[in-house]
């Protein structure tokens, strides 16, 4: 019974162990952070959070930044505020800090069709990696 019950246990902490992210803290940062200068340790993770709604035809996407230093962790994810038509939301974009230097991350809100046109909006934070 003892045995049976010690292995139910470490069964569970491996489940939990093994769905908990190594790899150290995550910063998050919003619109309001854009100008800032960050400094994070390689293994931790940025989040950048940004209004935006793409039924405008304005998307936000990444124009600068070191991958070598700030990785992107895949394409940013939306998601909307409501389940109305039209409905505004946010994007994520998630980095990893994977080297140590420094780098500009700088995302625009724009429309991509409209080639030659500014940003709508702008976002630039300024990353250490130690």
């Amino acid at each position: 019974m003892l045995r049976k019950t010690l292995a139910i246990i470490a069964t569970t902490l491996l489940l939990i162990i093994g769905g908990c992210e190594l790899g150290g803290t995550t910063n998050q940062l919003r619109e309001q952070d854009s100008g800032r200068s960050v400094e994070v340790q390689v293994g931790e993770k940025l989040e950048i959070i940004l209004e935006g709604n793409p039924t405008t035809g304005y998307i936000w996407e990444q124009t600068t930044g070191d991958g070598a230093i700030m990785k992107l962790d895949g394409d940013p994810l939306y998601s909307s505020e409501s389940n109305l038509i039209g409905a505004g939301g946010t994007y994520l974009f998630r980095f990893s800090a994977v080297a140590p230097g420094e780098t500009n991350l700088t995302l625009i809100y724009h429309r991509s069709f409209e080639a030659g046109s500014p940003p709508l909006k702008t976002f630039t934070v300024l990353v250490t990696v130690r």
